[in-house]
C-alpha cells in the first residue's frame, strides 16, 4: 500500500472516532485515525504500544555465569548437551554460546566440569579445547562414562536434561 498512515485511515474508514486505530498495510504499524474532516496533507501520528519497563534485578546476570552454574549441577557419570543447557536458560538457539562459555570455564572458580557437556549426538566436540586432546575422554571415563571414537557410547542413558531434572 502506498500513501502512508493517512491513506490507511481513509481506506480503513476515514470517519472513525478519534482514539481508534487501524493498521498500515505492509508495515504492521497502527495509526490513530481521526475524523474525516482532517485537513489534507496532515498525516495521522502513529501510536505505539508502551514499552515494558525493564526488570529490576538486584545484580546484573551474566549468561556465562548462568551456564557455569547449570553445568556444575550435572552429576558425575552423566552428560548434557550444549543445546539442553541453552534451552534450560531460555536461549533456545544458544548452543554455540554455551560452547563459548565452556571455553571460558577453565579460568573460573569453583571449577566447572566442562567435560560433561557434549554435542547433541554425544560426540566430544570440545575435546580439542582441553589441555590434551584426550583429557575430556579421560575425565569422563574416570567418572564411569564409556567413550569410544570420541563419542559417549550409552548417551541415551547418560543424558542429563536440566529442564527435566531441575524443573
Amino acid at each position: 500500500m502506498f500513501g502512508g498512515p493517512a491513506a490507511a485511515c481513509r481506506q480503513g474508514g476515514g470517519g472513525r472516532l478519534i482514539g481508534t486505530t487501524t493498521k498500515v498495510a505492509g508495515t504492521g504499524h497502527k495509526v490513530a485515525c481521526g475524523p474525516a474532516s482532517r485537513p489534507s496533507g496532515v498525516r495521522a501520528r502513529p501510536t505505539f504500544a508502551p514499552m515494558k519497563p525493564a526488570p529490576t534485578l538486584s545484580a546484573p546476570r551474566n549468561f556465562f555465569q548462568d551456564v557455569h552454574e547449570v553445568v556444575r549441577l550435572i552429576p558425575a557419570g552423566r552428560v548434557s548437551t550444549y543445546g539442553a543447557v541453552a534451552h534450560y536458560l531460555g536461549a533456545r538457539h544458544g548452543a554455540r554460546t554455551v560452547g563459548y562459555a565452556m571455553l571460558a570455564a577453565h579460568a573460573v572458580r569453583p571449577p566447572v566440569p566442562a567435560h560433561r557437556v557434549v554435542n547433541h549426538l554425544g560426540h566430544l566436540t570440545g575435546r580439542l579445547h582441553f589441555a590434551t586432546p584426550f583429557a575430556m575422554q579421560l575425565a569422563l571415563e574416570a567418572e564411569g562414562v564409556r567413550v569410544e571414537e570420541d563419542r559417549v557410547l550409552d548417551f541415551g542413558q547418560r543424558f542429563w536434561d536440566p529442564a527435566a531434572e531441575l524443573g
